[in-house]
């Protein structure tokens, strides 16, 4: 084999005999090498597959186990037999995506998370922890988890809310952040909430079932709740030593019966056929919501004079005036309404909506502002009477705008029933400060407390015998106590407080001119308020729950069907969370005395109590009551 001169490249090697040989016996022993080769490939190539095949099978079993366990958490795999066990439903009720109670808290935690973070981005130090609408969004999520769990226990889920709202400002340590809520946000939240109650119950008033059962409807309405009032108020002015503007105004607080608590149960045997065909539901459903304007009516006229000022003869007046001046603007806004949308508007319903809610909310927190606080109620009841017998005749009804108070109502009941469930303060701070003074004109303060709280006392003397003792304390309370002292030895107290508190305190002078002031109390609950409270309540129950059973005699009713139209008439919550606190509100917005503060907060208490002795009480005596004491409808064939 020659190699062509100059080149190195065997492409250019010349074919010869002895290179031919050469190729011969290199390809042989290529063919040799590649057929190892080939095999050594075919060899590998397998074991390469069954591994792969080993990866993808043990693959295929981990996902196959992954879908099986998510699968298992899934609603379209998680059907309930017909009788679960508690295991299975609670299984079933976290399975996904999010359903039933706890979708629904899922949507409330979301919505009040977004709503913190605008909080935050708007007003920053406000919504931050510590914040006044930080402790207020918190006690709202708190109080809406409480209803939901009261709901799922089988209990009226307001009852949750107002429990939640108490040991918000009850249980030490979580008591700051009640005490830092801002009583002007409470009081608005509290009003729209009222006005949202007054607009309801106002559409809610049925003009056919009410010319229907007239007469039997009026008297459950108006009979039961002027005696319980007049009782109330008669037994509070003994027991609470109250006058009678305001035991009357505590009377017509919680008289009112609450659809809250009795429509839903009533609906729910309605649709299970008790009583339906002697009309029981439609009477008590029509009644309760006059009987709720009567009470809301009544108070408001009693708020109107019980802080009315100037002549005697504007005092007099000023309750019918109010009264009257409501009625006129709300049919006048009413007529406004009629029209208002017109009928071929798009989205008309949400428009009348709007409106509706806008002239009520005008009329509430106008009336606050113009010191016509008893027109505001009246008002938006009429407007919301008369705009809905309008929008009958006129062929107008809209279903969506009931529906959409409906869902307004759902978003304000936490809030309402905690915030004033938030009113109760039973959390005590009490101190003794001894004043002494010897002959040379110099003093000696003492002071002694519970280790609840700390304050600081700064004194102050003029060149005489006048001096004042300032206790500054802890962000929940402070107060200014001042003694001024005459030539000879007579001391005069003199009380300024903030208006988050209401203190009781006794105070004595012997005649070595020695000054003690002792047993302050301070944001306490007086004991004595809530046992003769509760004596007093439960006279005024039982004067109802009879006066109740005897107004329907002549309706046509047995004797079973008439104790339990007077059980029915029972719960109390709604009316009494919305005006419970309003007297207390007017007293710490306009400075009121130190003992309207007192009677202001034994009317909150009261309101409360009302509350809890009648809420869950009546709601499982009616749902127990209804299938024994009324009659089944029979199906029709």
């Amino acid at each position: 084999m020659e190699v062509i001169s100059g080149s190195q490249d065997p492409l250019f090697i010349h074919n010869t005999p002895d290179s031919h040989h050469a190729y011969v016996n290199a390809g042989l022993q290529l063919d040799g090498s590649t057929s190892t080769i080939a095999q050594s490939s075919v060899k590998s190539c397998s074991t390469i597959t069954e591994d792969t095949e080993d990866l993808q099978a043990k693959q295929s079993d981990k996902s196959a186990s992954s879908r099986g366990c998510c699968s298992s958490c899934l609603r379209s795999h998680s059907d309930l037999p017909d009788n679960p066990t508690t295991i299975q439903r609670i299984k079933y009720a976290f399975s996904c995506p999010p359903h039933g109670k706890i979708g629904d808290c899922l949507i409330w935690i979301v919505l009040c998370l977004a709503l913190w973070g605008c909080l935050i981005s708007i007003t920053w130090e406000m919504a931050l922890p510590g914040g006044k609408l930080f402790s207020l969004l918190l006690l709202y999520v708190m109080a809406l988890l409480a209803g939901l769990m009261a709901d799922f226990v089988g209990l009226p889920s307001l009852l949750g809310n107002l429990v939640m709202g108490i040991l918000f400002s009850s249980i030490p340590g979580i008591n700051a952040l009640g005490h830092n809520i801002d009583i002007y946000y409470s009081s608005v939240l509290r009003n729209i909430a009222l006005t949202i109650i007054l607009i309801r119950a106002g559409l809610g008033l049925d003009p056919v079932a009410l010319k229907k059962l007239s007469c039997t409807v009026l008297r459950l309405a108006f009979l039961p709740c002027l005696v319980e009032t007049v009782t109330m108020g008669i037994a509070s002015a003994f027991f609470l030593d109250l006058p009678w503007s305001w035991s009357l105004m505590l009377g017509f607080v919680v008289a009112a019966v609450s659809p809250a608590v009795v429509v839903p149960s009533l609906l729910r045997l309605s649709e299970e056929g008790y009583g339906v065909d002697q009309g029981i539901p439609t009477l008590v459903i029509a009644a309760a919501s006059i009987d709720d304007v009567l009470a809301i009516t009544g108070f408001s006229i009693m708020l109107g004079l019980t802080f009315a000022k100037g002549a005697l003869i504007w005092t007099i007046l000023e309750g019918p005036t109010g009264m009257v001046l409501g009625i006129l603007c709300g049919i006048v806004f009413a007529i406004l309404c009629w029209y208002l949308p017109y009928k071929e508007k798009t989205n008309r319903s949400t428009y009348k909506f709007v409106i509706i809610f806008s002239l009520s909310a005008l009329a509430i927190f106008g009336s606050h502002r113009a010191e016509l606080e008893s027109s505001g109620p009246i008002l938006v009841l009429t407007l919301a009477f008369v705009a809905g017998l309008g929008w009958r005749k006129l062929g107008t009804e809209d279903p969506e705008v009931c529906a959409n108070y409906r869902f307004m109502w759902e978003i304000f009941q936490p809030i309402l029933f905690a915030s004033i469930g938030s009113e109760i303060d039973d959390s005590t701070s009490s101190f003794t400060i001894t004043v002494s003074q010897d002959s040379t004109s110099s003093f000696t303060i003492t002071v002694s407390q519970d280790s609840t709280s700390s304050f600081t006392i700064t004194v102050s003397q003029d060149s005489t015998s006048s001096f004042t003792i300032t206790v500054s304390q802890d962000s929940t309370s402070s107060f200014t106590i001042t003694v001024s002292q005459d030539s000879t030895s007579s001391f005069t107290i003199t009380v300024s407080q903030d208006s988050t508190i209401s203190p009781t305190f006794t105070d004595y002078q012997d005649i070595t001119s020695s000054l003690t002031v002792s047993d302050y109390m301070i944001g306490a609950t007086d004991p004595g308020t809530i046992g003769w409270g509760m004596l007093a309540l439960l006279i005024g129950v039982a004067f109802r729950i009879a006066t109740s059973f005897v107004v329907v005699m002549g309706a046509s009713l047995t004797a079973w069907e008439r104790l339990f139209i007077a059980i029915a008439w029972l719960p109390k919550a709604t009316v009494q969370a919305a005006i419970g606190s309003q007297a207390l509100d007017h007293v710490l917005q306009h400075g009121g005395d130190d003992i309207d503060h007192i009677r202001g907060q034994q009317v909150v208490t009261l309101a409360v109590m009302a509350i809890l002795l009648t809420a869950p009480l009546g709601a499982v005596a009616v749902r127990f009551a209804g299938p024994r004491l009324l009659a089944k409808c029979q199906p029709k064939p």
